[in-house]
């Protein structure tokens, strides 16, 4: 098994990150404990969802892991010690890279090893049932829970999943009757989908509200109307109306009455029909078990079917539990393997193969890993001479060469801290003084290679000074260059301001979907893109208002990002820290910044997303490693790495211990490299400042309007 339920150690670090739509905790609370804390308590509810690959627009299992997650936090202590656990039941297990994502935070086992076929003469149905067999006996293994409730991969819980759960662990299930079920159903089409069922149960059902309601409406009509006496023609009327009118509206209707409160939610006689979410305690999942490695599933005879045939027999009685506590995302069976060629709509291509996807994960991974970030390199000429200015440097092609060559040629052990580099285009093409390539220095450390592929601003018509990116002309050729010179991720940078009137809903949507045209391009040419939609820091707006402009631009760019069909765990987000505007008269805690920050990307950031890397913004470099401290240890769910990408809040302790002097190169890194470090802590959560204010490092860096 791979995996943990809390997050994992390398050493004394943790790491505080989750996967897809979905949010789990990166400071986890403890509804999710360290393994070696799983392993010593019992949980009372084992949540185990069963998984297989589909095909690559699904993403169930991401959508349903978090659902899951989000609802045990909301649950809070009554439910912590449940857990969530994860059996893969794909026969290529290393293909299904959301379970690959999921591992790094859940229990996770795997049914098959890769390349491993099961018998060829074993027929789809008997599969699926040996599939569901491991699975609970797993479950079971793993760690001795006492109920488990088996969940297919597209069956999604409804909100009052859990205090239903409560109550029925606590009420309903210690009674003589239900406590020796073999297995109680969360889901059954019937209840949901409106399918005709000719259960003997709706007759009571009927005669029940008949009854009640009949004598009720009788009394209530002839005190309406005056009459002395109810007679006996006019309850019988009233009777069948309330019969007649509960067929009308929909038993399906009525039922969702019961979500009304957890004690109104009823048990009924099982039928056959779909296992999407089974409830089994500890001694009647043994039983299961036993029954179903028995029996053999030939064709037709699904196991669904299997586990009904079983009650009779075997002297077993069964529950569903009504209105349904999940609803399926899909009406075919998790286990259903896809067909080789699957369905793909025109407007979908060019689409991306497995292998592209895989080498697009990967790298934005390594981009990412624990306590790295990534230094922004990619200052235009004119940006690095108003620099080389202010330290009295003359801006010529030498000098910003010199300089970058400070940084690249750091320490090998800066690699510990900088997970890729954003390069210019003139720096690409650069030598160090020994004549090798730049690229070459970088990549022999380990880090990644990127560039800056937007080409400015450009005034947007009809908006009050707003501004689109330029740059997509040419784009793809551009990228496919890059790549074979050794790039392997992209940057493009739009910019939006903060004022009474704007950012407006034109420039957001064109930022957007630039960004998304972008990200695609990058994309089809193997590049990981990097999508930076920054508000600037200019204005006098407080936090709140910087919050809420933030969630409007991060919104749309993903909405656009999904209309283009970009592969969300092949890219990287780099926003601004939501902060108040410079000229803002009030000053906010590092805590209340990552507090608003934290707040906007769960609203608004799917979880399938590895990396959210921060922009400095104009921040001081030790404010901008204090409020990156921050946003990691902020007490809400963070399912994606949260690290750097910064540029001035690198380079500025560097530049001026340089001064354009060859004989500061060794100071110029070592303050570098200090900056580095101190970063790499902070994107795990673990900088503490020492108190003694390093007056470089609390410089402020802004610049109004910036532009790179």
């Amino acid at each position: 098994m791979t995996g943990c339920l809390g997050p994992r150690r390398t050493g004394a670090d943790r790491k505080r990150v989750w996967i897809y739509q979905l949010g789990l905790a990166c400071t986890v609370p403890s509804v999710f404990l360290s393994t070696a804390g799983a392993e010593a308590l019992r949980p009372r509810l084992l949540v185990t969802i069963i998984t297989v690959q589909r095909r690559n627009e699904f993403h169930y299992v991401l959508q349903v892991a978090s659902h899951f997650h989000r609802l045990l936090q909301k649950c809070g202590s009554g439910c912590q010690n449940y857990r969530i656990f994860l059996c893969n039941v794909d026969m290529d297990p290393s293909s299904h890279q959301d379970v690959q994502l999921l591992s790094n935070f859940f229990t996770t086992v795997n049914h098959y090893r890769n390349g491993e076929d099961p018998e060829a003469s074993v027929n789809q149905f008997e599969k699926e049932k040996r599939d569901y067999a491991f699975c609970l006996e797993q479950s079971l293994l793993a760690y001795k829970p006492e109920y488990v409730l088996l969940v297919e991969d597209d069956a999604v819980p409804e909100e009052d999943i859990f205090p239903v759960l409560q109550h029925l662990l606590l009420v309903r299930l210690p009674k003589p009757h239900v406590r020796d079920a073999l297995y109680l159903k969360l889901y059954h089409p019937e209840r949901l989908q409106h399918y005709i069922n000719p259960e003997p149960m709706r007759i009571l059902e009927w005669f029940g509200m008949g009854m009640l309601l009949g004598p009720l409406l009788s009394f209530m009509y002839s005190w309406a109307f005056g009459r002395p006496a109810v007679s006996w023609l006019i309850i019988f009327f009233f009777f069948l109306y309330t019969m007649a009118l509960a067929e009308l509206v929909g038993r399906h209707y009525l039922l969702e009455l019961r979500r009304l409160s957890p004690a109104l939610y009823n048990l009924v006689p099982v039928t056959e029909c779909c296992t999407p979410a089974m409830l089994f305690s500890a001694p009647s999942a043994h039983r299961a078990l036993r029954y179903l490695k028995e029996l053999y599933c030939h064709q037709g005879f699904a196991k669904d079917i299997a586990l009904y045939s079983l009650l009779r027999p075997q002297g077993e009685r069964a529950y569903v539990v009504e209105p349904n506590l999940e609803f399926v995302a899909k009406n075919y069976t998790v286990f259903k393997q896809c067909p080789a060629r699957s369905a793909i709509m025109t407007h979908q291509f060019p689409a991306l193969s497995a292998e592209q996807k895989k080498a697009l994960f990967e790298t934005a991974h390594k981009i990412v890993a624990s306590g790295k970030g990534i230094l922004a390199a990619d200052e235009s000429v004119g940006t690095m001479g108003n620099r080389l200015q202010r330290i009295n440097v003359e801006n010529t092609e030498e000098n910003r060469r010199a300089f970058r060559e400070i940084l690249f040629s750091s320490d090998a052990s800066i690699n510990q801290s900088i997970g890729g580099v954003i390069f210019f285009h003139e720096t690409l093409y650069q030598k160090d003084s020994s004549g090798k390539l730049f690229p070459d220095v970088i990549k022999n450390k380990g880090i990644v290679v990127g560039i800056k592929l937007d080409k400015g601003t450009a005034p947007l018509a009809g908006t009050n000074g707003e501004t689109s990116i330029q740059g997509l002309d040419g784009l793809a050729e551009r990228c496919a260059q890059y790549k074979k010179d050794g790039v392997d991720f992209g940057k493009w940078r739009a910019v939006l301001k903060i004022t009474d009137t704007t950012p407006s809903q034109l420039a957001i949507q064109e930022n957007a979907n630039t960004l998304a045209r972008y990200a695609s391009i990058c994309q089809q040419h193997g590049l990981v893109p990097i999508v930076e939609p920054e508000i600037l820091p200019d204005g006098d707006h407080d936090l709140q208002r910087c919050q809420y402009v933030t969630e409007k631009v991060l919104a749309a760019v993903y909405k656009a990002l999904n209309d283009h069909h970009v592969y969300l765990e092949g890219t990287l987000l780099k926003p601004n820290m939501v902060t108040a505007g410079h000229s803002c008269s009030k000053k906010y805690t590092p805590q209340e910044v990552a507090m608003a920050t934290v707040t906007a990307l769960l609203r608004t950031v799917p979880a399938a997303v590895p990396g959210i890397c921060f922009l400095s913004g104009g921040q001081s470099e030790e404010e901008a490693s204090v409020n990156l401290n921050a946003i990691n240890l902020c007490p809400l769910p963070k399912p994606w790495k949260l690290t750097f990408s910064y540029g001035r809040a690198l380079q500025a302790s560097a530049l001026a211990a340089w001064s354009g002097k060859s004989a500061n190169k060794k100071a110029a890194q070592e303050a570098f490299c200090k900056r580095a470090q101190i970063n790499g802590l902070a994107s795990k959560g673990h900088y503490v400042t020492s108190g003694k204010g390093d007056m470089a490092a609390m410089k402020s860096l802004f610049t109004a309007s910036y532009t790179y």
